[in-house]
This record gives structure tokens, sequence and C-alpha cells, in this order.
């Protein structure tokens, strides 16, 4: 009752009890239209914390010394500095400033997340970044093909060349006596490259972005019949039946899967006691404090119940399918571009995409699960906007991939079946099965009870 006669208390209330998201905003900020929600009772489950609400110099926006450095340096550039007078020297500086000045803005004009640690400007960036690689992306598409992997080996010379197609579709035995190096199994230790590290690796990372692991198994072997779907237009998803189930799925996968689901859960049991720097009166106190800046603010498990209603269903299936988009994509983008599977931009594209879908499964997740939540994520949006424009400068430049063949009449008809059976069972079960729902009547004591609460 008093928080209905004083807003300010139920709001006093709702920033006392935000405490269970891994970076939340800290409560002395003023939260942004995204975060609002995000500082709500319904996510507060974590009673192991603790934050004394001290705030350092360090977490300010600062965006008048900001805008005073931006000036200073444009203002060198424009009277201090000539210009070389080589033409693509100047327009790579020029637009390397730019995208430098836009990532300033970012940092300190966009709305905060729902991260906080190690710094709240640190998501921000991210958010900035991910908004930068789309407009990169939108610019290829206004660009031939060859124009565009020319524009690639401007970035680097070793590039504008197609690169080698790999298969792992050769010697499937499982066993074979007559392998040359005497081995056994030394089809198996053939296939054993650095990719296996990085399969168990990502999938670790994915277990703690999406914290489910029934929704990386799944998503695990759905990965698996895209690749049998999809070899005749990469060579490199021909594997082994047994590189598919067992290297991949059973081993590599389920190892990081299960992992990552131990970490999310000792994550969720983790004490959380923050002090202020200047609160703690011992040096080594002050260390691990440091060293704990790095570490998560607080963690949420994630309870999708996707068959809770049909908001929550339709933010779980969106969210594997961009999950399942992404990694699709990143092949493709490979092969149009002509970037070879070890260059280091594939690496940099993993830099941008991971931080920005660990934000972007937290704002999908809260939109599903907080009734409250009426705006959906900056991150996930922007995240979508990068899958669907990836797919489009693929379709673009991917004459060549189409020559290759087509795909097998029966992953057509698998997957047209499993489309139409997804969309007709969603449409049953969440819009036509409710009208037949007969609804059970109250007992004399359960009306009465409604009578009493003011129903």
């Amino acid at each position: 009752k008093m928080a209905e006669a004083n807003p300010s208390v139920s709001r006093v209330r709702a920033t006392s009890q935000s405490s269970q998201d891994s970076h939340e905003t800290p409560v002395p900020q003023i939260p942004s239209p995204t975060e609002s929600a995000a500082n709500s009772e319904w996510k507060h489950t974590n009673a192991n914390f603790y934050d004394d609400g001290a705030i350092s110099f360090l977490w300010r926006r600062h965006t008048l010394l900001m805008l005073a450095l931006g000036i200073g340096y444009l203002v060198y550039v424009a009277v201090g500095q000539e210009t070389s007078g080589d033409d693509f020297t100047d327009a790579k500086r020029g637009l390397a400033v730019a995208a430098a000045m836009f990532l300033m803005v970012g940092v300190t004009q966009f709305n905060d997340g729902p991260f906080q640690r190690p710094h709240p400007a640190l998501w921000r960036l991210v958010l900035a970044i991910s908004v930068l690689y789309w407009l990169a992306l939108v610019f290829l598409i206004f660009q031939s093909p060859a124009r565009a992997r020319q524009l690639m080996s401007y970035l680097d010379p070793t590039l504008g060349v197609p690169p080698i197609q790999h298969t792992y579709a050769e010697r499937c035995e499982l066993i074979d006596p007559e392998h040359p190096s005497g081995n056994v199994f030394g089809n198996i230790l053939e296939k054993m490259d650095i990719f296996v590290i990085a399969h168990a690796l990502g999938w670790f990372v994915k277990a703690l972005i999406l914290r489910s692991a029934v929704l990386c198994h799944i998503l695990s072997v759905v990965f698996e019949l895209l690749e049998y779907t999809l070899q005749f237009h990469m060579p490199n998803f021909a594997e082994c039946w047994w590189d598919h189930w067992l290297l991949d799925v059973l081993l590599c996968n389920a190892a990081g899967i299960v992992l990552g689901s131990w970490t999310c859960q000792w994550l969720t049991v983790k004490e959380y006691r923050w002090k202020g720097f200047w609160n703690i009166n011992t040096y080594s106190g002050r260390m691990k404090r440091i060293v704990a800046q790095f570490t998560p603010y607080s963690w949420m498990s994630f309870d999708w119940h996707a068959l809770a209603d049909l908001r929550s269903w339709l933010c779980t299936v969106l969210l594997m399918f961009m999950v399942q988009g992404l990694d699709v994509s990143a092949f493709y983008l490979k092969d149009v571009l002509w970037v070879p599977a070890n260059h280091i931009f594939n690496i940099y594209r993993l830099l941008v995409i991971t931080p920005a879908a660990a934000v972007a499964s937290r704002e999908v997740y809260q939109y599903a699960r907080d009734p409250s939540c009426v705006r959906f994520g900056q991150q996930a949006w922007v995240l979508i906007f990068v899958l669907a424009t990836e797919m489009l400068v693929s379709y673009k430049f991917g004459a060549h991939i189409s020559e290759r063949g087509t795909p097998e009449p029966f992953w057509v008809m698998f997957w047209i079946s499993a489309l139409a059976a997804l969309v007709g069972w969603t449409i049953i079960y969440f819009l036509i099965f409710p009208l037949f729902r007969t609804r059970r009547p109250r007992t004399d004591s359960e009306s009465s009870d409604v009578v009493k609460k003011g129903q």
C-alpha cells in the first residue's frame, strides 16, 4: 500500500532488489529506457549478494572531457597536419579516424545495457563496434563481388585470391587396418586438428551465453543436420558420419556444453560481496578487488520456459535461429569474400559477435520472461540486423556457390516439413488449443478469497 501511494517507494524497492544479472547497472546510475525493466523484482533470486553502492570517479561517462579531446584531435589534424598526397592513404586515414569518432560517440552517448563489469563503457563500446560492423556490411552490399574482394585485399594484401576448400569426408572407415600410418585409428587422428579445440571452446562460450544445456544440445544436433544439408555448397561441411556424431556432437560439443553448464551453476551459487575500492583497508584486499572487477557483478540463471506462452516461445525460437544463422553465415562470408579459414579476420569477427551475442541473449531472455519489459533490447536489435545483412552479402556475392550444385531432395523435404511442423504446432498449441481449453470452475472458498483480495 505504501508503494502504491508513493511511487518513489516502489522505485527504491525495485532498485534494492536488482542483483541477479551478471553485469547489471549499479544502483546510483539513472537507468536508461532499456535498463528500467532490468532493475525490476522479477529477476531477484540470488540472496548471496551485497553492494555498498560506492561509485568512483572512473564510473562517470566524462562526456565533456571526451568532447574536448575529440575536438582537440580534429583541430590538430586539420591545422597541424598536411595530407600525404596519396589518395588511398588519405582515404584510409580519414575512414579510420571517422570510425574512431563514431566509437567515441557510442561509448559516451549510447544507453547502458544489462551488463556492467568490468565497466559499462566496455559494453557501450561493444554495441558501437557492432553497429560499425553492420554499417561496413551495408556498404559491401552496394559493391560488386570483385570490388568487395579488392577492398578486402586493401585491408590485407594476402587476400584477394580464392581460398583452398578442404573436405573432411575422405577415408571414413572408423577402424582402418590399411591406414598408411599403420595405426588402425589413423583416420580419426587425421581429423584431430585445431578446430577440435575450437568446437569445444565455442560451445563452452555458447553455454555461458545461452545458460541452458538443453538449448545448446538441440543447437548442436541441428547444426550437424545443417552441415549435411549444405555440404554441396561448402566442401568443409562434408564430414564422415563419426566426425559428425562422435567427434562433434558427443565429444567436443558435449564437453564444452557440460563445462559451460557447470560454470553457470558455480556462478549462480557464488557469493558476490562488493565494496568500494577506498572502503577496503588492506592492500591485499584492494588487489583482490581489482581482479574481481573483471568477474561478473552477479549471475542470473536462465529459465527459458519456452512453452509458457507465445511470447516466450517466439523469443526462444528467434534466439535459436540467430545462433544457427550466425554460425552458418561465418562459413559463407569466408567463401564469398575469399578469406581463408585460418585468417585473423575470422578471429576479429568472433571478437565482435561473441560479446554482442552475450548481451543480445540476456536482452532476448528479459523480453521473453519479464512482463514489464515492453521494448526489444538495443544490442539484440542490432545483432539481428547484422545477421540479415551478412546473409544478404553472402547471397549477392555467392553466384559461384550456387554453381556447385543443389541440395539433395531428401534434405529439402526434411527442412520444409520441419518448418511446416514448427509453424503448424505453434498455431495449434498457442492459438487454437487455448480456445478449446475448458476452465475449471472455482470453488466457494476460492471465490471468497478473490472477493477478499479485491480482484
